[in-house]
């Protein structure tokens, strides 16, 4: 049977650790701009690059 909340759970949970991963990349490579910080821009990467793991990961559980 069919869980609507459960669904709506697992949806809204991976979307808001996208919108976090894309929010703290976006972030981090303003503070890599504005300072000229290679560490920020390499932790922008790092966020980034887990957003786009995050986006197109397959899901396991089906």
């Amino acid at each position: 049977m069919f869980d609507f909340a459960q669904a709506l759970r697992a949806f809204a949970q991976r979307h808001v650790v996208l919108i976090v991963l894309i929010a703290l990349a976006i972030v981090f490579y303003a503070i890599g701009f504005k300072k000229g910080s290679m560490t920020a821009f390499a932790l922008g990467f790092l966020f980034e690059l887990g957003f786009w793991a995050n986006l197109f990961r397959s899901d396991r559980r089906k």
